[in-house]
């Protein structure tokens, strides 16, 4: 597979950025990953507006526009001969000259890549994951603002490996009030009494581009949308539970902290808001 690197195209296996980039020595780069489906990626322009946010927000000197990141996926597409990929945008501030602060100087460093092996198995999707909520919290907006998709992961890393140790697909996340926050990877809803919840965008949550897609479909097909704050308790009897993000759509969770959500399998609202997701209705090509 190829890969592009600093605009040049070049094999995955001799790619290499330089161990002075500042996202080897400290993670210092944000990124965007998304969905190719027949070589268009739907929302693009939302993943680039969120990509330059980011940048502009830690001040790594670059900006993107929408139509040079579609021309150089449309280039990597086509030199993988790919349709259908998971794409992976990264931006890196660049080399260091030496210590955390950062100088002005630093030439920022792009990379993308897509690969075709990356989607989740079938069998989530037909019988839904587990999930445990975790002790790991999430690390608050007021010290890393929770709307950049920066590198340094450990947060959502340490999350997936407490869930993992419990035997478990996927985290389940609070913030450090103890309110229900999002999953390691995605954000999180589940289905009350036919009410759509999730946690609102003032609980340190990532502003989801497949959430908001998700809350846009729900209104379309008149299901009641509540955002808001929750306790772990709300997740208690509920009828439906499922996690959004570009890759995986929209997933259903079946089981949570081992117990069955509603009779074990994807939900009809679930169900309903993914043929709406994938039949076009709210898709933004």
């Amino acid at each position: 597979m190829k890969v592009l690197v600093s605009e040049k195209l070049v094999d995955e296996k001799k790619a290499f950025i330089p161990i002075s980039d500042r996202a080897f020595l400290y993670g210092d780069a944000v990124f965007e990953t998304m969905r190719s489906y027949g070589g268009k990626v739907p929302f693009l322009g939302r993943h680039v507006e969120r990509l330059n946010n980011s940048l502009n927000g830690l001040k790594i000197n670059c900006r993107v526009s929408e139509k040079t990141i579609s021309g150089k996926i449309i280039r990597l597409l086509k030199a993988n001969k790919l349709a259908d990929a998971c794409i992976k945008i990264m931006i890196t501030r660049g080399d260091s000259e030496g210590g955390v602060a950062v100088t002005g100087k630093e030439v920022p460093r792009i990379v993308i890549t897509a690969s075709a092996s990356r989607f989740y198995p079938e069998k989530f999707y037909s019988d839904g994951m587990s999930a445990v909520v975790v002790n790991t919290m999430k690390v608050p907006s007021v010290c890393l603002d929770s709307g950049f998709k920066t590198h340094n992961y450990l947060n959502n890393i340490a999350a997936r490996l407490e869930a993992s140790a419990k035997c478990a697909d996927e985290a389940i996340m609070l913030n450090i009030k103890e309110y229900l926050c999002e999953t390691s990877v995605g954000n999180l809803f589940f289905v009350k009494k036919g009410i759509l919840y999730t946690p609102s965008l003032d609980c340190d949550i990532l502003p989801g581009i497949t959430r908001e897609a998700v809350i846009d479909a729900a209104e379309k097909l008149g299901i009641k949308v509540k955002e808001g704050k929750y306790r772990i308790g709300s997740l208690n009897n509920a009828e439906e539970c499922f996690m959004t993000n570009s890759i995986a759509e929209i997933m259903p969770i079946t089981k949570i902290d081992g117990k069955k959500t509603g009779d074990g399998k994807p939900g009809t609202i679930t169900q309903s808001l993914h043929k709406a997701y994938l039949d076009g209705l709210i898709f933004g090509f």
